[in-house]
């Protein structure tokens, strides 16, 4: 089942997906507002050194 992402400040739906990770910058067209999104568990670069 696809997940819904919405906009933090007017609820607007970005869209629907089903993601394991991501990370997500995109700009609302109804508030023009900037929204960040970070979908599952992204590894840094530091966590591959071990």
């Amino acid at each position: 089942m696809m997940k819904e992402y919405r906009c933090e400040y007017c609820k607007k739906l970005f869209f629907k997906g089903d993601f394991k990770e991501a990370s997500i910058e995109i700009k609302c067209r109804n508030c023009k507002k900037i929204n960040y999104l970070k979908i599952g568990n992204l590894l840094k670069d530091k966590d591959f050194l071990n």
